[in-house]
């Protein structure tokens, strides 16, 4: 109770910027959301730029003294096209030793050196005890990215509590923190950069940043400007249909199909269920239309009525708000589904652990033994030095004995993991040994596909071929032939007559699974059965009637050992 009621006291600032505008919200965390206190935009000065961080500091400290925000800990974000995001799928690890998983296997994913970057993940879903897998989202930002930003709070004179993710700011603004099944698209229109992100299950499963320019509306800064308590802004003019506003939101939703066409080559049953669609550039309504039309159902735009309890029409004038909102509805839940690019998580080690159990620890041990030092010092204590000198000597060989035990069984899952992974050069060998005569088939397209099954590391491998026949009976033959090799459900596409002249004049496609590669029996050295750990002798009886009390010693159990991991083969949320 004395830690919820610390945080409810501490205000903090919560603030993004784009090209155009720098949104500041100010709130008070609390144990059930946030209290918002004050939402401000303010327009950037002409010939102030994020590009240079000391002038831009200097005009954030103006801007916001003029605001009336004393509050010095803010929390930034972090947008989409500064980071580069990849799905990892990893076997069941403990938390404590996730970092160090991801780091391990990141390292092959990244198109600079880990060491030139830094990275933090989040959890997509609950974590399991059992034994199927778990995936994450890592990102990684470079850290002359990631500087500029720490300079503009300076500046400012802004403490940096927390730089989080863009993208996964959008999605806990809409998703208000709570479940949200099946697959949703949403879209944050911005003056010069669009941020596309699908969530499935209310976790981001994708996201890409389109650079697209959309002007302002005609008067945008001529309105009257919304002054209350709580929200300081222009208000939000959506825009008539004209020329302008059709060529920008036909723009926009060229970037979203081309993003949403990418997200289907990684999940081809992928779904959307809800479109939301969030920004204050004025063509959302429109764009949200267009939408809708595009994957016939109802695109809404983004409110925050619900999550913060404020009216419709104040609601509608945070639209733009959504990734500071979001930000900040996020920063009294960090965990291992929070972003923090200023605290990334690392790992706990074991001496760690036991030394925030120190003080706790130390003081009954001064309350136990200083009770009878005195009585037992003299008759006891050297026989027990003693004791507890062998057995140190054979608990320290046993902890040799475990290291290695432990090394071996990682080493032989890794072997097993590697042994399990399909060899697709033999694939593609099979195919073209055993493939029709060119003058009655060739291909056109090859597309090689690998799924995992939910809640567990089974992979299914599939092959997609797109053919051009000379006749039509090819494809049933080609089927024959796929089957007789070892190809399972093997299953023929529509056959349609080429548009094109020639000697092939028909389309076709075959779909077939590959069966999977057996892995090569591992024998596992034989390991001796560890030493039992020594327990501690009972004290002599004492010769005189004195209380005694001998200290117990306890060898640490060994930890169980996590599987690492194969690198997914998704390509979800895979672009810088």
């Amino acid at each position: 109770m004395a830690v919820r009621l610390q945080l409810a006291a501490k205000k903090l600032l919560a603030i993004d910027w784009d090209s155009r505008d720098v949104r500041v919200v100010m709130f008070r965390p609390k144990a059930d959301g946030i209290e918002l206190l004050k939402a401000v935009s303010i327009p950037i000065q002409a010939g102030v730029s994020a590009s240079e961080p000391e002038a831009f500091g200097a005009f954030l400290r103006a801007a916001l003294a003029q605001a009336k925000m004393s509050v010095k800990h803010a929390l930034l974000t972090m947008p989409r096209d500064r980071v580069v995001l990849n799905n990892l799928r990893l076997p069941p690890t403990p938390p404590e030793e996730l970092p160090s998983m991801v780091s391990l296997q990141i390292g092959k994913e990244l198109p600079f050196p880990a060491e030139q970057a830094t990275i933090d993940f989040a959890l997509l879903g609950a974590p399991t005890d059992g034994k199927a897998g778990m995936e994450v989202l890592v990102a990684a930002v470079r850290n002359d990215y990631l500087e500029p930003y720490r300079t503009i709070a300076y500046e400012a004179g802004l403490t940096v509590d927390s730089i989080g993710l863009r993208p996964h700011g959008n999605v806990v603004a809409v998703t208000s923190g709570e479940p949200s099944p099946g697959t949703m698209l949403l879209v944050e229109v911005g003056p010069s950069m669009t941020e596309i992100d699908f969530v499935r299950d209310g976790v981001p499963a994708f996201s890409r940043a389109a650079s697209e320019i959309v002007g302002p509306p005609p008067g945008a800064l001529n309105g009257e400007r919304i002054d209350d308590s709580r929200i300081i802004s222009f208000p939000i003019q959506d825009r008539e249909p004209d020329e302008t506003t059709t060529r920008a939101v036909g723009s926009v939703l060229r970037q979203v199909v081309h993003t949403y066409e990418a997200y289907r080559a990684t999940d081809p049953t992928v779904k959307i269920n809800r479109v939301v669609v969030a920004g204050a550039t004025g063509i959302e309504a429109e764009l949200a239309q267009a939408l809708g039309g595009r994957f016939a159902l109802r695109a809404e735009l983004y409110s925050a009525e619900k999550a913060l309890g404020l009216s419709a029409q104040r609601a509608r004038e945070l639209r733009g708000f959504s990734a500071v909102l979001g930000l900040a509805m996020s920063h009294a839940k960090r965990g291992l589904t929070h972003f923090d690019f200023q605290h990334p998580k690392k790992s706990v080690t074991k001496s760690q652990r036991q030394l925030r159990k120190a003080p706790i620890a130390a003081a009954v041990a001064i309350l136990f033994f200083g009770a009878g030092a005195a009585s037992y010092w003299n008759v006891v204590v050297p026989k027990q030095k003693l004791a507890r000198d062998v057995i140190n000597e054979v608990n320290a060989k046993k902890k040799k004995y475990d290291a290695l035990s432990k090394f071996n069984e990682k080493v032989l899952a890794v072997q097993n993991w590697q042994t399990a992974e399909q060899y697709w050069t033999d694939v593609l060998h099979g195919l073209t040994r055993n493939f029709l005569p060119e003058t009655e088939v060739f291909v056109t397209r090859l597309v090689f596909n690998t799924s995992f099954k939910p809640r567990t590391n089974e992979r299914t491998q599939t092959v997609t071929i797109s053919l051009r026949t000379a006749t039509a009976s090819v494809v049933n033959r080609l089927v024959d032939k796929l089957k007789e090799i070892g190809f399972e459900d093997v299953r023929p596409g529509r056959t349609n007559e080429s548009s094109t002249q020639g000697a092939y004049r028909f389309d076709a496609s075959i779909t077939a699974v590959v069966p999977p590669r057996k892995p090569a029996p591992v024998e596992e050295e034989d390991i001796e059965t560890p030493p039992p750990a020594i327990e501690d002798a009972a004290p002599p009886e004492p010769t005189t009637n004195v209380a005694t009390a001998a200290p117990t010693s306890a060898a640490s159990e060994p930890e169980q050992a996590s599987q690492p991991a194969a690198p997914s083969d998704d390509a979800k949320g895979g672009q810088p």
